[in-house]
């Protein structure tokens, strides 16, 4: 493995999530909206990621952080909201309600 100085903070964040079980990375497949973000690869039931925590890894976004409030099919619904919409192509993690994005970083720091 590289040292961990060449490293990004993304991707140490990614090795933690691939370590732990607990985050994964993705991309919207749609357009959304500052509460809503769209992925059709997601899986899973109705809620089955409520409280998972959003972090935004590109674009305008990139760095904010949010938690989903609900899921339905492809579309993630978070509280309180993005500063804006989020267009298709915008990578993202996802992470477990446990595991805050903010929590890693603590660790990091």
């Amino acid at each position: 493995m590289p040292p961990i100085q060449s490293q990004t903070r993304e991707d140490i964040r990614l090795m933690v999530a691939a370590s732990t079980g607990k985050g994964t990375a993705s991309t919207t497949t749609g357009a959304g909206s500052a509460t809503t973000l769209v992925d059709s690869s997601l899986r899973g039931g109705t809620d089955d990621h409520k409280g998972k925590w959003i972090i935004i890894t590109s674009g305008s976004r990139d760095g904010e952080i949010d938690q989903v409030s609900s899921f339905t099919g492809t579309t993630l619904t978070t509280s309180p909201g993005f500063s804006a919409g989020l267009g298709s192509g915008v990578t993202y993690e996802l992470w477990d309600e446990d595991m805050p994005p903010t929590r890693v970083h603590e660790i990091l720091d």
